[in-house]
């Protein structure tokens, strides 16, 4: 219960609930939608509470599903919120310049409907381009005084802060399979941000 009251926390239902207050007054009029929307809300509340203030290392499907979901619908929410301001932004610029009176009817006619469908398609092109990575960036570092056997080492370091150990450990899998299949080897992985050894080792022979 005590990590209810962290400032952190505190700070995060504040947001999350101004912002469900402003996007639910602007797109949405009846209690089923509200109450849907209130769902991503949710999700994205759960996973600092849940997961970062308590054990980051839950295995299983069940969580990891619940970690993704919820990365989903921080991504819509961020979307959906950019398209709302804009909207209302272009809503209030064209009622105030007399020459943009036609597109303020256009926007006005076409009502918000579309706005969540934009985000979710948006959310989408992003889920697909990263479920094409990880991508590589190859960086040669020049030691001066480097023994001569070192010469050429391949480091593979993944910088994958702010993601779940259950996603990380997913992207770690993914490089391995995908090493395997090309020959652009390493001597050596690193990874920034903690994983679940067992999963990774299933998959490293």
């Amino acid at each position: 219960m005590r990590r209810l009251f962290h400032p952190f926390v505190l700070v995060l239902s504040t947001i999350l609930l101004a912002g469900y207050a402003y996007i639910a007054a602007r797109l949405t009029s009846t209690a089923p939608l509200r109450m849907a929307l209130a769902a991503p809300f949710v999700m994205v509340w759960i996973l600092p509470v849940v997961y970062w203030f308590g054990n980051r290392d839950r295995q299983g499907r069940r969580h990891e599903w619940v970690q993704t979901l919820s990365f989903l619908c921080m991504g819509w929410l961020s979307f959906l919120f950019v398209l709302t301001v804009g909207r209302d932004v272009l809503l209030l610029v064209t009622a105030a310049l007399p020459p943009l009176a036609a597109m303020h009817t256009l926007l006005d006619e076409a009502g918000a409907a579309w706005v969540p469908v934009a985000a979710l398609a948006a959310v989408c092109v992003g889920a697909l381009t990263a479920l094409g990575g990880p991508y590589v960036r190859r960086v040669d570092i020049p030691v001066e005084g480097l023994a001569p056997d070192l010469d050429g080492l391949r480091i593979v370091q993944i910088s994958d802060l702010g993601r779940s150990s259950c996603s990380a450990t997913t992207t770690t899998i993914r490089v391995r399979r995908r090493g395997r299949r090309t020959s652009r080897r390493w001597d050596f992985m690193c990874s920034a941000t903690p994983m679940s050894p067992s999963r990774v080792a299933r998959h490293a022979s």
